[in-house]
């Protein structure tokens, strides 16, 4: 059995990408290897986006064995994250007879999977399923000089289709080592939306703070409450969370609570705006949750939405046109023929 190390955001910290991270550790685990997690996450949480309580923190599962660098310990000692994360990342190397190391951390991070390989000589995987946030960092003026290299720490690259290009003209990585998947598996098509459009919309704010679920509410409200039933604010801690947005608890629910068949719209969507990506949608439609896109979404998307209905000026997407296995299946394919 494969033991390998993800490297990526995760829980405490409220966010899409613990979330994807999460559940493709989950099918990881299910097509068999053993998944070890390294996270950075108790260092960069705050008190406002942590989510999760004491049963749900301590419960390790998807993976077999969780490390994290330890913020007081780094408050203590004065030292960098990014040493505390390459110092740890070793030692676990080291003691756990780790077989592959999958990156699915910000790329400013990357020096990390440098080292493991020319350390230790293990195989490593990049996952670049966080479309918007990695096309930032990899087009900074500052870290792109360094992205052509720092690639080639990579076995891999599972990257969606659109991606392939980017990454081989110009940033030189071989076309042939670029695995185009999915994060995670969907089902064919989301839920229904009702024929009167009378559900429940949900806004999810990323990076979540309550001055931006301030923004984002007040935004919804005018877009969605005279054709939704209601309009309400995903947060970390639910009703916790209303008094310091300013709202009615019911107008805040945790992850959890959230409908199974309810509108989701992120916050970007409302107050930028600017395209969500595919990871957003797919990550709503994997949760049996309907993501609602305006028109600088739908302008990028309009050739890949299958079955869709109008909301407004926005338009709910219950179906999307992607083909491709997920990353678990290709990444255990790969390492089996190994």
């Amino acid at each position: 059995m494969s033991k390998l190390l993800l490297v990526g955001e995760s829980y405490p910290v409220f966010s899409c990408r613990a979330a994807g991270n999460l559940k493709i550790a989950e099918e990881l685990r299910e097509a068999g290897p053993e998944v070890y997690l390294l996270s950075r996450s108790w260092c960069t949480v705050t008190q406002e986006n942590f989510y999760g309580d004491a049963g749900m923190l301590c419960n390790a599962y998807p993976f077999k064995k969780r490390f994290f660098a330890d913020a007081v310990q780094l408050r203590a000692t004065g030292t960098e994250l990014f040493t505390a994360m390459l110092g740890l990342c070793i030692q676990i190397l080291e003691q756990e007879q780790i077989d592959a190391v999958v990156f699915s951390d910000p790329l400013s991070f990357l020096p990390i999977a440098e080292c493991c390989r020319s350390r230790f000589g293990i195989p490593c995987f990049l996952f670049l399923f966080d479309e918007a946030n990695d096309a930032r960092q990899l087009f900074d003026d500052y870290m792109f000089p360094v992205f052509e290299h720092g690639l080639r720490a990579f076995d891999r690259i599972f990257t969606f289709s659109s991606c392939r290009q980017v990454l081989s003209e110009t940033f030189h990585y071989p076309e042939e080592n670029i695995i185009s998947c999915l994060p995670y598996s969907c089902p064919e098509r989301g839920p229904d939306v009702p024929a009167d459009v009378r559900s429940s919309v949900c806004v999810l704010t990323e990076p979540f703070s309550f001055r931006n679920a301030r923004q984002a509410l007040s935004c919804a409200k005018q877009s969605f409450s005279t054709l939704c039933g209601s309009v309400f604010l995903c947060t970390p801690n639910g009703s916790g969370d209303a008094a310091g947005i300013g709202t009615e608890p019911d107008c805040c629910v945790a992850p959890g609570q959230v409908p199974s068949e309810a509108l989701v719209v992120f916050a970007s969507e409302l107050i930028t705006p600017h395209p969500i990506g595919t990871d957003r949608l797919l990550l709503a439609l994997s949760h049996g949750r309907i993501p609602v896109i305006g028109e600088q979404s739908l302008a990028r998307f309009r050739p890949l939405v299958r079955e869709s209905s109008p909301l407004g000026d926005y338009l709910a997407v219950r179906q999307l046109s992607l083909p491709g296995r997920n990353v678990a299946a290709e990444l255990t394919s790969y390492l089996s023929a190994k």
